[in-house]
């Protein structure tokens, strides 16, 4: 995730450099290869053509593990874009591969995906298990990091359920494995969690210092799909602080850097950002809305990070 450059070199220099004769099971490899550097550089739309480009390959060559490896990632590809509906159908045609072939690590990525899926779909019944499972497996397979997604994840099964104080030890405990794993976009994602979370609890100070952590976290691996996550929070953080022009602007400019990557948020992220939306409406005058979301379309993480910085010290001196 932070050696994007080294990453594009060598690919580059391989598929210039090899015959066209090669063994395909390495062009399946390549491919895959290929489409993991796209979704970390944020283009999910482009990932998911190239996974189910590797998935055609090994199912030619009737490599299963191959096969449930690329259906896992089209799991998560096809949610991140919002078709959980779909997204579910890989992570269930995933499972029933992992578990012929008994591949634990596999396993444990396809009940982690389809748990993702049922809590997207708004489906909390039996998360917990698949989750709980998916951690163990990763736990015993030596994979803490993949065990720690299992515990945010957790955390969100907790938080979608009114359990707050549950979430909140939950992404506490997930971002500092995070930390001690080293894993920066781990911890940002928990960090952003939390902030989230501060703001429903109505801790709207510390609320404002998690959320600008998360969006520095994430502006230092380039990654916008989850720089505008977190200013989806900062924009429910504006409205809870009666800042709704603030928070129409912010809302903006987290939809013009998904565009940048084409990416289309998950259904969950859809009612969220329309829950802040309508909110926000309902304070500001309707004839200047347009000039707000072209104003906020403009704004760059460090306009973002201006403005959440001024209404944190506007917290502060309130405190």
């Amino acid at each position: 995730r932070e050696k994007f450059g080294d990453g594009d070199r060598l690919l580059g220099t391989f598929t210039g450099e090899v015959p066209g004769e090669t063994d395909p099971a390495m062009w399946a490899r390549v491919t895959s290869e290929a489409a993991t550097k796209t979704e970390f550089h944020g283009d999910s739309a482009d990932a998911e053509a190239r996974f189910a480009h590797a998935l055609e390959l090994y199912r030619e060559l009737g490599d299963k593990r191959g096969e449930a490896s690329m259906l896992n990632a089209l799991s998560l590809q096809t949610r991140l874009r919002g078709d959980e509906s779909r997204a579910r159908g890989f992570a269930v045609e995933a499972l029933a591969v992992c578990r012929e072939l008994g591949q634990d690590s596999e396993i444990a990525a396809a009940l982690s995906n389809l748990a993702q899926c049922d809590l997207g779909l708004g489906q909390t019944e039996g998360v917990s298990a698949l989750l709980c499972e998916a951690r163990d497996l990763f736990l015993a397979g030596n994979d803490p990091v993949s065990a720690l997604w299992c515990i945010n994840h957790l955390g969100d099964l907790a938080a979608a359920e009114g359990r707050h104080d549950q979430a909140a030890e939950l992404y506490l405990q997930a971002e500092t494995g995070f930390r001690q794993t080293g894993d920066r976009w781990g911890a940002a994602r928990s960090l952003a969690d939390r902030g989230r979370l501060a703001t429903d609890r109505g801790d709207l100070e510390q609320a404002a210092a998690l959320l600008l952590q998360a969006l520095a976290a994430f502006g230092a691996l380039d990654h916008k799909r989850g720089m505008a996550t977190v200013a989806d929070s900062m924009a429910a953080l504006a409205v809870a602080c009666a800042q709704p022009e603030l928070a129409m602007r912010i809302m903006a400019a987290a939809k013009s850097w998904r565009d940048t990557v084409g990416f289309s948020p998950p259904r969950t992220v859809c009612r969220f950002v329309s829950r802040i939306a309508e909110q926000a409406l309902k304070q500001v005058n309707e004839s200047g809305v347009a000039m707000l979301q072209r104003d906020g379309a403009r704004m760059s993480p460090q306009d973002v990070a201006g403005c959440i910085e001024s209404l944190l010290h506007i917290l502060a001196s309130d405190a």
